[in-house]
Parts: structure tokens; sequence; C-alpha cells
């Protein structure tokens, strides 16, 4: 009877015998100071652990404990870690066609391409598993596209394939063994092509502002000036159009004014408890001798 530890690698969990659980984990640290030195260790480490997790469930194949076996298959296939650095220096000293035609190749799996994408990756995933230019299938994909079911071919394949999101996807897509260190160089070549791209996106900035960016700057100011100008005179149009309502508003309120004052029209008087059909001109007759001198001192 064998003590068994419980293991969260990369998300799954693992019932692991104690010796084989020590082996792994020996291992994994052998690995992260192998790579400790190298940008990004965390997500290296990250990518070979996800490998572990899939190596030992396609070994486990229905059982339930992981023993020192499971362990042994794991490190035959990923690499131990005092090989690393001796296989990557004689991939280093071999000109790159040659080093690429010389690793052995491992199976291979249909992944959406992230890397050298037009649009989803899909064609250029196909072009990586069966191994030739994406180019040519691309040039292929558009004589089905005008046939008429290129568009719904490509959608079904953006939806069934996967995309290689790790390093370990990138190599099965590409056929080669994922392996630590392989790991390892396919990781560091998408740092190298994202640094690559953000480099020349930002020089390609650089060149637009430098030889756009005073042209720029004078649309930018003709436009605000006349932007500020067209406010202005706004303005002073809605001041003008109220203006004119208010100078209506009072003339009508005026002649109102003077036609009820010289009796033409009648004010109910309900609210101040006056005489219903008193008028203001029966009230100035109290105070003024005729009419007609009312009327003049209120014109006045």
């Amino acid at each position: 009877m064998k003590k068994t530890l419980t293991a969260n690698i990369s998300g799954t969990v693992f019932h692991v015998e104690e010796d084989a659980y020590e082996a792994l984990q020996r291992y994994l640290a052998a690995l992260r100071a192998q790579f400790s030195g190298s940008e990004g260790c965390d997500e290296i480490m990250a990518d070979i652990e996800a490998r572990v997790a899939e190596l030992l469930q396609e070994r486990l194949d229905g059982q339930q404990v992981v023993t020192t076996a499971e362990v042994d298959h794991v490190i035959a296939v990923l690499g131990k870690p005092e090989d690393i650095s001796e296989e990557a220096g004689a991939f280093a000293d071999e000109e790159p066609s040659a080093a690429s035609g010389s690793r052995p190749r491992g199976s291979k799996r249909l992944f959406r391409d992230p890397d050298d994408r037009w649009v989803g990756g899909v064609l250029s995933g196909v072009a990586a598993y069966f191994g030739f230019d994406p180019l040519i299938l691309r040039l292929i994909y558009l004589m089905f596209l005008f046939l008429g079911f290129g568009f719904i071919l490509y959608v079904i394949l953006w939806i069934v394939v996967p995309k290689a999101t790790t390093a370990a996807d990138k190599l099965q897509m590409r056929g080669e063994p994922v392996t630590a260190e392989n790991i390892k160089r396919a990781f560091e070549e998408g740092a190298g092509r994202v640094k690559e791209g953000a480099q020349a996106a930002a020089n390609d900035l650089h060149d637009l502002g430098r030889r756009h960016g005073p042209q720029v700057r004078s649309r930018a100011d003709d436009f605000f000036g006349f932007l500020g100008e067209a406010i202005v005179l706004l303005v002073k149009a809605l001041g003008k159009i109220i203006g004119v309502v208010l100078l209506i508003a009072g003339a009508t309120l005026l002649v109102a004014l003077l036609m009820a004052l010289v009796g033409r029209f009648s004010f109910a008087w309900d609210a101040m408890d006056l005489t219903d059909g008193t008028t203001l001109h029966d009230l100035a007759l109290l105070v003024f001798n005729s009419p007609s001198q009312f009327t003049w001192t209120w014109i006045a």
C-alpha cells in the first residue's frame, strides 16, 4: 500500500503516488531553474505544465493514480533538464534550414494559426498541417469563394478547428515534438514576432507623425478656428432672434394694455371682489376729468 497525494497540474487534478509526486516536483523545479534566465519563464513553465497534464491524461487511460512509470514517460517525452542546454547549443550552431530539417518530427494536430492569420487563421493552420505555403491555399480558397461555398466552408472550419493558444499547440500544429526545449523555443519565437511587430508599428507611427504632423496640426487649427467662429455667429443669431421675439411680445402686450385702458376690452375682476364687467376705463373716470386726459396721461 502506497500513500497518494492530490496534485493540480495546469487546472487538472491528479492522484499521484508520493514517490511519483516527488520525482515530478523535482523535474519541474529543475526545468524552472534551467529557464530562470529566459524571458517569460512563468509562461514557458505554464505551457510545460499543460503538456505534462496532457501526457498524464493520455498515459493513464482509465487508471486512477499516477505512478513513477507515468512520470518517467513524461520526462522521456519532454527531455531531461541537463540535455536542454546541449540541445539548444547544437541547434544554435546549425543553419536555420538545416536545423529545421534535422529536428525529429512529432505527431501533427490541426489548429488555427493565430500568428499567420488574415482573418481567423484557418488557412494558415491547414497549410501548416499539410506542410505547404499558406499563400497557395489562400489562392485555392479564392476559387472556392467565387464558386459560392467558400465562405460557408471557412466559417465551419473556424468553428470546428481549435486555435493554437499555447506553445505546445503551435508545435503540434507544425508536427514538431513537444519537448521542453521546443516549448521554450516556440515561446521565444512568438515573443520575438510580437516585439518586431510592435516595433514596426511604432516606427510607422513615428514616421507618419513626422511626415504629416505639421499638416495635421494646421488643419486641426483651421477646423477649431472655424468651429469657434461658427459658435460665435450662432450665439449672435440666437440673441437677435430672442430679441426680436421679446420686442414683438412687448409691443403686443403694450397694444393690448392700451386698448384695455381706453375701454375697448373689459376685464373681469372676480378675484379682486369688484363688480362684474367693471373696466379700467370706468375706474379711471373717478380720477380724471375726461377719458382723453386719462389716455394721454397713460401714454406719457
